[in-house]
């Protein structure tokens, strides 16, 4: 399984600057978590977002998929590591893994809506892409879509 570029943790550290030396920055081999991690976790975020959405992501959903899956990853970040910035971890936690939740079902509704599975916001929006078909040539978390679907 290929693994997202070390860039793809931008995206994340833009979430939760906190967890990074300079601002703007990213994580690196000295934060907590590194960078590494940070990797690891985008990876399996995007898994899961796959999973509910198909491997195929619409052009003009792209960006808002990048979105999704930092705020996944940066949920996963406050869940997973030591509170060691002070304050408190399990509400940072809990409100962005309700963002993104809320920000999942939509980027699903909308992905089965351009599929047409049905309406955003209907019940009938639960249609996964074959997987016969590849992503655009655009970016998500930092690369390639091409690069998701030869991963499964």
């Amino acid at each position: 399984m290929a693994s997202a570029p070390a860039s793809a943790t931008a995206d994340v550290a833009a979430i939760v600057p906190e967890r990074v030396s300079d601002p703007g920055g990213d994580f690196t081999s000295t934060t907590n978590p590194t960078q590494e991690q940070v990797v690891a976790i985008v990876n399996q975020i995007v898994s899961e977002v796959q999973a509910l959405c198909g491997l195929i992501i619409d052009d003009s959903l792209a960006a808002f998929a990048t979105l999704v899956v930092a705020t996944g990853a940066a949920a996963q970040v406050e869940l997973g590591f030591t509170n060691d910035l002070g304050g408190d971890k399990t509400s940072k936690y809990e409100q962005l893994q309700a963002l993104f939740e809320a920000r999942l079902a939509r980027l699903h509704d909308a992905q089965a809506v351009l599929n047409g599975g049905g309406t955003l916001g209907s019940e009938d929006t639960n249609v996964v892409p074959s997987s016969e078909y590849s992503f655009p040539d655009t970016t998500v978390a930092g690369f390639p879509i091409t690069t998701w679907s030869s991963r499964f």
